[in-house]
């Protein structure tokens, strides 16, 4: 483990010089119940093609929600189009007015 020392060494006109230190003095360890130990779980391929199904099967869910709620969106604006396309007739006649 390394250990950082800061002190000041000296005051100067226009503000204190430090020195840094680096040490390599050993610190105390966390206990072993914090320690996280890393275990290899030994799959089967039956598991192993079991978890992706399951991924897959997620996933084209996913991807199914997402097309379905574009198409709503779609819906939606194609409705504010149809009540604006009266609108936008109208402030087009007044341009095409206003400029004869």
């Amino acid at each position: 483990f390394l250990n950082v020392e800061i002190m000041a060494t000296a005051t100067v006109s226009r503000g204190e010089a430090f020195e840094i230190s680096f040490t390599t003095t050993p610190t105390k360890r966390p206990p072993p119940s914090v320690v996280k130990k890393s275990r290899r779980r030994v799959m089967t391929k039956a598991a192993l093609q079991s978890k992706q199904q399951e991924a897959e099967e997620r996933r084209k869910a996913f991807i199914k929600a997402r097309i379905e709620r574009i198409h709503e969106k779609e819906e939606e604006l194609q409705h504010l189009m149809k009540a604006m396309d009266p609108i936008l007739q109208a402030q087009a006649r007044r341009l095409s007015a206003i400029s004869k």
